[in-house]
């Protein structure tokens, strides 16, 4: 264990204890990763689905499983999911009728939900009320805040600081980088966006 007075690593001027130690390139230094996003998807029968239409009819604030919630619309993309109740924790989407071929609710927990309260919490918190039904996770989405790690249009051609050697590996942007993709989704394996 590092006491106050450490000077380790010596090239960051920052120092976390989450951090990775970056031994490929010591100028590159992980100061912070986790998980940003969690999202389950429930299948809920058609009592517990109308139970809650009725509760949100036609609100802008609904009091529900435990937390006020914001009442919206979700954005694109959202997979046949038509009605959003959100607040700073969790967005829980569900279909505008209910549909007996797929699950009819979607949670979303928020990373500053994961980032203020113990994973074992919010899972407690998950199956209490939610519980009663299959609950499936279908994405997780992780986070890395880097220090020292640049991206320059060479990077293609140029991969020494970059482990992962995946042979689907996309770069976006012109002189600027804007994004790099490894993996793909279609064949549902890993995929990671930066």
């Amino acid at each position: 264990m590092l006491n106050n007075t450490s000077k380790f690593p010596p090239s960051s001027p920052v120092y976390s204890n989450t951090g990775v130690i970056n031994t490929l390139n010591k100028s590159i230094n992980c100061i912070s990763k986790g998980i940003d996003n969690i999202y389950l998807t429930v299948a809920i029968d058609v009592k517990f689905y109308n139970s809650i239409i009725e509760k949100i009819g036609d609100s802008e604030i609904v009091e529900i499983f435990d937390y006020k919630f914001n009442v919206g619309k979700p954005g694109n993309g959202s997979g046949g999911y038509g009605i959003l109740i959100y607040n700073k924790y969790l967005r829980i989407m569900l279909t505008n009728n209910f549909i007996q071929e797929m699950p009819n609710m979607k949670i979303i927990i928020n990373s500053v939900y994961l980032h203020t309260e113990e994973y074992l919490k919010i899972m407690e918190y998950i199956i209490k009320n939610f519980g009663d039904y299959k609950i499936k996770t279908n994405r997780i989405d992780i986070y890395g805040d880097f220090q020292g790690l640049k991206f320059d249009k060479d990077i293609k051609t140029n991969r020494s600081n970059i482990i992962c050697k995946s042979n689907k590996f996309n770069i976006y942007g012109n002189s600027k980088v804007t994004g790099i993709t490894y993996g793909s989704r279609r064949n549902k394996s890993i995929y990671l966006r930066i």
